[in-house]
C-alpha cells in the first residue's frame, strides 16, 4: 500500500513538488488505536481520555439500538435486520479487542 504520493503542483512556482499524503482510515484501525491507548492508559490520574473512548464505542453501539427519533430501545424491541446489524457492530468490536479492554 502507498501512503505517499508526489503531486504535479508546484508551491509558489518554485519548482518544488509538494508531496500529498493520503491514508485510507477506515473504522477498526480508529478502534484499534482506541484500545492500544486504553491499554496504555486505563489506570492513569487522569482518566478523561479513557472515558470519551468508552462513550464513543457505547454510543457506536446505541446507534443501532435507537429509533429515528433518537430513542433508546431495548434488545428485545429489535426486530430482524436492526438485532443483525447489533451483533455485526460488537462483533467487529470484539475482533479489535474492546471486549478485553472494557471487562
Amino acid at each position: 500500500r502507498r501512503l505517499l504520493s508526489i503531486s504535479g503542483s508546484t508551491l509558489s512556482g518554485s519548482g518544488y513538488s509538494q508531496p500529498e499524503f493520503r491514508i485510507k482510515v477506515t473504522w477498526p484501525m480508529i478502534v484499534k488505536r482506541m484500545v492500544k491507548y486504553i491499554k496504555a492508559h486505563n489506570f492513569d490520574n487522569d482518566q478523561s481520555t479513557c472515558i470519551r473512548i468508552y462513550n464513543a464505542l457505547r454510543h457506536h453501539l446505541l446507534k443501532v439500538r435507537s429509533s429515528e427519533t433518537g430513542e433508546e430501545l431495548a434488545v428485545t424491541d429489535l426486530e430482524g435486520g436492526d438485532i443483525y446489524d447489533l451483533v455485526q457492530k460488537q462483533n467487529e468490536l470484539n475482533e479489535c479487542g474492546v471486549t478485553h479492554v472494557v471487562l
